[in-house]
C-alpha cells in the first residue's frame, strides 16, 4: 500500500510535464525549420560545387588528347563528379521527405544557384 502512495504522488508531481510539452513540440519545430533553412542553404552550394568539378574534368579530359594520364584523371573527376551529384540530390530528396514526414511543408524544391 505504501508504494501505490508513491506511485500516486510521482504522477502528480509529473501532471506538470503534460503542459510543458507544447513549448517542446514548438522547440522542435524550430530545430526543423532552422535543419530546413540551412539544408536549403548548402544544397544548392553543393550542387555548384559538383557542376565546377564536372566541367572542370570535362576540360581537362579534353584538353589531354595526347597524356594517358591526363585524360584518366579528367574522366575520374567526371565520374566522381556525377556521384557526388547523384548523393546531392538524393539526399535533398531524403531531407524533403523527412520534412513533409515531420509535416513541415514548403520544402519544395532545391533553390537554383544564381549569380
Amino acid at each position: 500500500m505504501k508504494s501505490y502512495k508513491y506511485f500516486v504522488a510521482v504522477g502528480f508531481s509529473l501532471l506538470p510535464l503534460l503542459v510543458a510539452a507544447q513549448g517542446v513540440i514548438s522547440q522542435a519545430q524550430n530545430i526543423v525549420t532552422g535543419l530546413q533553412t540551412i539544408v536549403n542553404l548548402v544544397f544548392p552550394l553543393l550542387i555548384g560545387v559538383a557542376a565546377i568539378v564536372f566541367v572542370w574534368g570535362v576540360i581537362k579530359y579534353i584538353m589531354a588528347a595526347g597524356d594517358e594520364k591526363a585524360r584518366k584523371d579528367g574522366r575520374w573527376m567526371i565520374i566522381w563528379s556525377l556521384v557526388g551529384l547523384a548523393v546531392i540530390l538524393g539526399m535533398a530528396g531524403l531531407v524533403n521527405l523527412l520534412l513533409s514526414t515531420v509535416g513541415q511543408t514548403g520544402g519544395g524544391s532545391i533553390p537554383r544557384p544564381t549569380i
